[in-house]
This record gives structure tokens, sequence and C-alpha cells, in this order.
């Protein structure tokens, strides 16, 4: 009897262990578990923060790669409406726009769109963002209607959630001058930077960054409708704003300086603009080099200053120049670079037709 009561007891004492036991593999189970997916979520994250690094750096097809990465993880952990997944595919379209893959870029912020719509709501930021990133995709392909309607109801949202003179509020109403701008409706567009240049001015002070570009596109604006010694007088008060807070060198601060020159030489004065250009020119090769676009533009500019003012034969070595740069740089089928063969051809043309004239009268004088 002894005997199987101690067996008995044996068997309970076996049993509590093996449970004992279990419940210790169990927790460990988990506890590796746990941990693995801790790990996968660090992974992700530093991708995420690699991405962003890459993307900070303008490389934005390896940028891509890295949110694409990211975006599957999360996927197959979160699932694919989660907020952080959502996120990681915004990342994806904003890499492929600043790529210049535009219709990539569309199809992967509509569904980060209809994603965030349905899950966090229409008139949630984060919805209202990815909303803003495709208005400004249209108007990067040129549908500046399409982006005009888009701003405008964003604008109303932001307004209405933010309040008018919040810094997101002032960046849609930026972008939809910007699209008016570019769409020709230059007047519209001027009423528009002016009500954001003045809140910026006010809200965020006279040298914030946002406040000088909204200054810098107003004063582009004033110029193209013919309105130079209002834009010669904001280009300069910008350039200097751009020189106190980023430096003389800044290719911001050079942008500035480089449509002044503009516009001083749409007023006639020539010796001004060409000085103000040569300057640009030596910046801009010392800061980005000889055969960046930038400073290829403001050669460009340069040779047709100088055609303008009849001096062809120098303005036609510069347009010579700067094709074949941009031709090595651009590509043959580059526009700018089409540009480039198109005014040289009009100069050798027009300094054909001079010396064919010069020629007849010779003749015509000799003659009699």
């Amino acid at each position: 009897m002894d005997d199987v009561e101690n067996l008995v007891d044996g068997n309970e004492w076996s049993s509590e262990s093996s449970k004992k036991e279990s419940c210790h593999v169990q927790s460990n189970t988990n506890s590796q578990s746990q941990r693995s997916r801790s790990r996968s979520k660090s992974k992700l994250r530093a991708g995420y923060e690699e991405g962003n690094e890459l993307f900070d750096d303008c490389k934005f097809a390896e940028a891509f790669k890295k949110f694409t990465l990211v975006y599957e993880g999360r996927k197959s952990s979160l699932g694919p409406d989660n907020p952080e997944t959502l996120e990681a595919k915004n990342r994806m379209a904003m890499a492929l726009d600043a790529d210049g893959k535009y219709s990539e870029a569309f199809k992967l912020y509509s569904e980060v769109y209809q994603g965030r719509k349905r899950v966090l709501g229409d008139d949630h930021l984060d919805t209202i963002q990815t909303q803003h990133d495709l208005a400004a995709l249209r108007a990067n392909q040129q549908k500046y209607d399409i982006a005009v309607n888009l701003f405008e109801e964003i604008y109303e949202k932001r307004r209405r959630i933010l309040g008018k003179n919040h810094p997101d509020t002032l960046m849609t109403l930026h972008e939809l001058a910007s699209a008016l701008d570019d769409s020709g409706k230059r007047k519209e567009a001027y009423k528009v930077y002016t009500q954001v240049y003045k809140s910026r001015q006010k809200v965020l002070g006279e040298e914030a960054a946002e406040t000088l570009e909204t200054g810098h596109e107003l004063a582009s604006n004033l110029d193209e409708l013919d309105r130079q010694e209002e834009a010669l007088e904001l280009y300069r008060k910008v350039w200097e704003g751009r020189q106190h807070v980023l430096g003389k060198e800044d290719p911001l601060t050079l942008e500035t300086r480089h449509e002044m020159a503009g516009c001083l030489a749409g007023v006639g004065k020539y010796e001004e603009a060409l000085e103000m250009y040569e300057e640009v020119i030596d910046l801009r090769t010392k800061i980005l080099g000889a055969d960046d676009t930038d400073t290829l533009e403001t050669q460009h500019e340069v040779a047709c200053l100088l055609a303008e003012q009849g001096k062809y034969e120098a303005a036609l070595l510069i347009f010579e120049q700067v094709h074949q740069q941009r031709k090595e740089v651009l590509g043959v089928q580059d526009e700018d670079t089409l540009e480039s063969v198109s005014l040289s051809s009009n100069v050798l043309c027009f300094i054909y037709s001079l010396h064919c004239v010069f020629h007849s009268r010779v003749m015509k004088w000799l003659v009699f």
C-alpha cells in the first residue's frame, strides 16, 4: 500500500514538474518570439532611417529600395493598412517623385491616400499631407488645373483644422500660387503670393526660409507681369536676406542673384546685368562646378544678353560652348541642349546675313 501511495505521490510530483517545465518552455518560446519581433522592428526602424538619409543625400533610387524593404517587412508583420506600413509606402512614393518617376509615384501616392482615408479618416493630417503630395506631383506633371483644384481643397481643409496662418496651411497656399503662376494665371497668382508673403512675414519672420522663398517667387511673378522695378526691389531684399541667413555662396542666394541680373537686363541696365551674371558664374563654378546645369544656365543668359546688345560673335562663342557642355551633361535631346543649338543657329544665321548685307553694299559702292 505504501508503495502504491509512493507511486501516486511520485506521479503527482512528476506531473507538476512536467507542467512547470512545459510552462517554462512556453515562456522561453514567447520570450524568443518577442525578442525576434523586437529585433525585426529595430531592423525595420534602422532601414527606415537609412532610407531617410539616402533621400536627404538625393540618392533617390537607393532610398526607394530601402523604403521598399521596410514596406514589405511592415506589411508582413503589421498588415497593409497599418499606419506605419502606409508611411513606408508614402516614402516610396516620395523617392519616386523626387527621382522624376511621376507615373509610378502617382500610383503609390493614390494607394496611400485611399488607405489613410480608410484607416485614419479624410480629415486626418497624414491623409491631407498625402493629398498635398499628390497635388504637387500633378503640378510637376504640368497638369495645373488638376493641381489648382486639389490645392484649393487642401487649403480649405487645413485652414479649417489648423487655422489660416498655420505653416502647413501657408505652404499649401504657396503651392497654389505656384500652380496658378505656372498655368499662366499671373494676376491670380500675384494675389495669392502676396497673401502668403505677408502672412509668412508676420508668422515666421522676415528672414525665415519660407518667407524668403515666397518673396523670391513673388518677385519672379512681378517680373512676368512686366513690373520689373518692383521685382528688382523685392529680389534685392530677398538676396540680402538669403545672403545674411545662408551666406553669399549658397545656391539659393545665387539663384536670387541670377534672377536679379535678368531683371536688370529687362530694364535695359545691360552692363550692370552682365557684371552680376559674371559674378554668379564665378561663384557657381566654384561651388557647383563648371558643368553644373545652373552654371550653364547663367552662361546661357550671358550669351543672350550679348546677342541683345548686338555682340553676336561673342554671343555665338558662348552659345556653342554651353551647347557642347549641355550635350555632354544632359544629352543631345534635352530641351536645354536643343535651345542652345537653336539660339546658336539663329545667331550664326544673323551674322551671316549681316556679312551678306555688308558684302552687297561694298559691291554696290565698287560698281558706282
